[in-house]
């Protein structure tokens, strides 16, 4: 699993919203983080061709 590590500025923004959204996002980045390949997750989409 990858270390899911939060910028200051959207750490305070997470803490400041409801208790349930919270989880949520908490949530999903660990489940895409637990992925070996995170375009593996059918939510997950290339945005551009560079990659």
């Amino acid at each position: 699993m990858r270390p899911i590590v939060f910028h200051r500025r959207a750490d305070k923004y997470l803490d400041r919203m409801p208790r349930d959204r919270q989880i949520q996002i908490i949530t999903a980045l660990e489940e895409v983080a637990a992925l070996e390949d995170i375009l593996q997750h059918p939510n997950i989409k290339i945005m551009s061709e560079g990659l």
